[in-house]
């Protein structure tokens, strides 16, 4: 596939996601905590997959894994976590740790104000929530039926959990952008906006999407040559 068509095909992508957030009605923050709680449940479903794997024999729930996970690609490394001292692949307690933080920082730069104070009542927050949750759920059950989770029935947990940190790192980038963003509408007197979080978010995971296309492009090139 040339690689104008991976960008363009990104782009409607993109396109087609803002414009399903603006006519939906619902507040902007509803898509983060929805991509949060999908990764969040990724995570879980990695955890419990892994865990059953080491208390019953392989081979009779290898197909079970296949229906709604993909082994790993040819090649393809897990990155995990690492503890800072032993240099140990980390275990589920230290992605959810990290997850919590993040979701913690995303939360209060999707709904910041000028005045530096969440701007988002009670009633709102749990009306978001129940929105997300729904939301999340669904994503996270598209991800099993795309089989979008990586798991290599013969590794272990944490190298598992390392195969699927691509939403940990977008999330951990976009945090950092809306910093920046935040910063500068609190400078110029703008009001709190879910889009100074969503925004970033989107940007990010567009970036590693066309990333991830024209490198599996040039690779199906390679292997037709």
């Amino acid at each position: 596939m040339p690689a104008f068509v991976v960008v363009l095909a990104n782009i409607v992508s993109l396109a087609v996601v803002v414009a399903g957030i603006v006519r939906s009605g619902q507040r902007t923050q509803v898509l983060l905590y929805a991509f949060i709680l999908d990764f969040s449940f990724r995570l879980l479903t990695i955890h419990a997959i892994t865990r059953v794997l080491r208390q019953k024999p392989k081979g009779r729930l290898s197909w079970v894994v296949s229906l709604v996970c993909s082994p790993p690609a040819p090649g393809q490394l897990s990155y995990p976590m690492t503890e800072e001292h032993s240099g140990r692949p980390a275990g589920p307690w230290t992605y959810a740790a990290v997850v919590a933080l993040l979701a913690f920082f995303a939360f209060v730069l999707g709904n910041v104000n000028a005045d530096r104070e969440l701007d988002v009542d009670l009633a709102t927050l749990l009306g978001d929530l129940r929105w997300a949750v729904a939301l999340g759920l669904f994503y996270w059950a598209q991800s099993l039926a795309s089989r979008g989770t990586v798991i290599d029935p013969a590794a272990s947990r944490e190298i598992n959990f390392g195969y699927n940190t691509r939403d940990l790192t977008i999330l951990a980038l976009a945090t950092l952008t809306a910093g920046g963003v935040v910063v500068f509408r609190q400078a110029h007197n703008l009001p709190a906006s879910g889009w100074a979080m969503v925004g970033p978010l989107l940007a990010v995971r567009w970036l590693y999407d066309v990333a991830t296309g024209l490198q599996l492009s040039r690779r199906r090139s390679a292997d037709a040559t």
